[in-house]
């Protein structure tokens, strides 16, 4: 993969890539990413999908699923079974 540009946000790190004539957007936010990748011919060219990121509001919207994630984890951090342990007591297999 390689990374064509970074869009600037003040808290997100958005990437674009292309690999094999297809462009991909990861967007990070400390301990959680998202990467969205689109197929060939579904985008003309860099500068398409940058305005398309723009227009579509894109930043707004991966911040919330980013914060969806966040949330996630800190759900399953507090789960505790009918013995009140919590996760980390628990063994997994």
């Amino acid at each position: 993969m390689r990374l064509l540009t970074t869009i600037k946000h003040p808290r997100l790190r958005i990437s674009i890539f292309l690999h094999q004539n297809c462009f991909s957007v990861k967007t990070e936010d400390q301990l959680y990413q998202e990467i969205i990748f689109f197929r060939e011919g579904e985008l003309a060219n860099l500068e398409e999908f940058v305005d398309l990121l723009q227009r579509t509001g894109y930043a707004d919207q991966a911040e919330r699923r980013l914060a969806a994630m966040h949330q996630s984890r800190t759900d399953v951090l507090n789960l505790s079974d009918n013995a009140g342990n919590t996760i980390q007591d628990l063994e997994i297999i």
